[in-house]
């Protein structure tokens, strides 16, 4: 091949030289390799110093000494492996995953190739997770910890069983360090704390119904992003449906499909709200102002659920707090978590078709009327 000068091109604040190789059939192909992250010394594409990497790093493709069939593991998520996950899993589990990597592993494997990365790196990596901090916390749970390992493990793992770019999985012997910070309880708002969330959201009355169908029903946001009024019949919420980022599809599992009572104090929200939507049959129970679709949960926390809590001295913890809210409460005035269970969706479908059905929705149901009258006390203290 030719002798080649190379490319030097900036992507996501990091400098790259771009050249020629060939593949493992001998066809030529466009390669790139990291020189640097922007700063203060590497600061332009034509800077003397950047210009002095990509030279290096051009000097060794001339003369052979650098492997050339290597692929960047960002590439290889971009065009391989998110394509593959948007083909294999729920739009739910990829958004999640999205978010994972864009958030934590998209710049610690920027620069990286799928060749050269090792264990020690992945290792060392998730090392440094778990004293990062993050929204005021101590470095990421080990439960986090492990998805991160998990996600990482699945990038690799597909580009050994798919292509011939890496032999062995790297992350199949990354430890996790004894220091990751072990579980915390999930967070759930007492039951006073909901009722005094849904009386300081009154005058936005879709947005205390929505605090209500988390802390009085358990649904989680994508469920309450996808309820529609079909769904509300003879004082039952059937969840059927989840939306994630305006994506519709089905629940994050089957077991997730179930018939929640609605408690009188539920009621009174889903009326109200209902009545002043003008008593729709159908549709979304938070539609968008065109109707088309259902509104954005993260928006109406950020912009209205969140102000109007602070202003009245009350602290929102997010949407999945609620659900712990009525795991917590149920257990506690059932003595036992048979309903809490069901209610959030946890047992496997088909375990609970064969063994549970009738005795679930039993518990359920008693569950839930002990439950209202928990309710209906706090709101008189």
């Amino acid at each position: 091949m030719r002798h080649q000068k190379g490319s030097v091109y900036e992507r996501s604040k990091s400098f790259y030289v771009r050249y020629y190789g060939r593949d493992e059939s001998g066809k030529p192909v466009q390669l790139s390799k990291f020189l640097a992250r922007k700063d203060d010394v590497h600061y332009s594409t034509g800077c003397k110093a950047v210009q002095k990497l990509k030279n290096a790093i051009m000097d060794k493709v001339n003369a052979g000494k650098l492997a050339t069939s290597q692929v960047l593991v960002t590439d290889y998520w971009d065009q391989t492996y998110l394509p593959h996950l948007k083909e294999k899993c729920k739009p739910s589990t990829v958004a999640g995953y999205e978010q994972m990597w864009s958030s934590v592993l998209k710049d610690h494997f920027t620069g990286r190739y799928l060749a050269d990365y090792d264990t020690v790196e992945g290792t060392n990596f998730l090392d440094s997770l778990t004293k990062k901090k993050l929204a005021n916390k101590e470095g990421y749970a080990i439960r986090t910890i492990n998805h991160i390992r998990f996600l990482a493990s699945g990038l690799f793992g597909h580009a050994v069983a798919t292509t011939r770019l890496v032999t062995v999985n790297p992350w199949n012997d990354v430890m996790i360090t004894k220091e990751a910070r072990k579980p915390v309880d999930r967070e759930a708002y007492s039951v006073p704390e909901a009722l005094a969330m849904i009386d300081a959201l009154k005058d936005h009355p879709d947005s205390a119904l929505i605090i209500g169908l988390s802390c009085l029903a358990g649904l989680d946001q994508g469920e309450i992003t996808g309820l529609k009024y079909d769904d509300i019949r003879d004082g039952v919420i059937h969840v059927t449906r989840n939306v994630v980022r305006g994506i519709e599809g089905t629940l994050k599992a089957e077991g997730r499909r179930r018939d929640v009572p609605v408690i009188p104090q539920l009621a009174a929200l889903l009326q109200t709200w209902w009545i002043k939507s003008g008593r729709p049959k159908t549709g979304w129970v938070f539609p968008n102002r065109k109707g088309t679709r259902p509104i954005n949960l993260r928006d109406r926390a950020r912009n209205v659920i969140k102000p109007i809590l602070a202003k009245a001295g009350l602290t929102y913890r997010g949407y999945h707090a609620g659900r712990h809210t009525v795991g917590t409460a149920l257990t506690a005035v059932t003595g036992n978590a048979l309903a809490a269970q069901f209610a959030l969706g946890h047992s496997n479908l088909s375990t609970t078709e064969n063994f549970y059905l009738d005795k679930t929705q039993k518990v359920l149901t008693d569950g839930m009327v002990k439950f209202a009258a928990a309710v209906d006390a706090a709101g008189k203290e």
